[in-house]
């Protein structure tokens, strides 16, 4: 099934799976192509898709390609070349080789809504550890660095509470000194406004 040139779509996923247990996701092998790759993938692991990832020869599409080979060799390439669709994330998302720990962090975030998209208990635990051992460390330590990255939650302000400073010590004594003399206190009412006083408990 070819998606003629649109952005393979969930809608289009779940139509597929109403016909197949396993798909496989045949992309040209440029720079687009593997992204495109990379994005049909998160989508099969949302969807709980068994999925393999393979690519053509650069420049190729399946169209040229069978124009000059025959369907065998074309199920050869794929059987040759082809990924799981978490074992492709995993190398598309993870460099090889000697990583910094920042590049780590990094590549753990970008792992943390695929992990919270897969429903399936066992499957989750499984490719968490395949991530924690591409990135060398053990799966707890997985866990610390896609938590450096989560968003703090937003902290609700409270209102601090009111101290004593001299100037409500100052406001105190004039409230004592208009309850001794209640004559002042309408008077005193049409001078100070109570957004005026600085003790909100005054």
């Amino acid at each position: 099934v070819a998606p003629l040139g649109m952005a393979l779509t969930e809608d289009h996923l779940v139509k597929l799976k109403r016909f197949a247990e396993r798909i496989i996701l045949l992309f040209d092998g440029d720079n687009a192509g593997r992204k495109a790759a990379a994005r049909a993938a998160e989508l099969c692991v949302e969807l709980g898709l068994v999925g393999d990832v393979a690519f053509l020869p650069e420049g190729e599409d399946p169209f040229d390609f069978l124009k000059t080979r025959s369907v065998e060799e074309l199920k050869k390439l794929i059987d040759s070349g082809k990924l799981s669709v978490y074992d492709f994330l995993i190398r598309e998302k993870i460099p090889s080789g000697d990583i910094s720990p920042a590049e780590k962090t990094r590549a753990a975030s970008e792992f943390t809504p695929i992990l919270a998209k897969i429903r399936d208990a066992i499957v989750k635990t499984d490719y968490r550890k395949k991530i924690a051992a591409a990135l060398g460390v053990e799966v707890g330590e997985l866990e610390k660095l896609r938590e450096r990255v989560r968003p703090a939650p937003t902290a609700v302000q409270s209102r601090p509470k009111p101290v004593n400073t001299p100037v409500s010590e100052i406001e105190r004594k004039f409230l004592d000194k208009l309850v001794e003399h209640p004559r002042f206190i309408k008077k005193a009412a049409t001078i100070i406004q109570p957004e005026h006083l600085e003790d909100a408990q005054v």
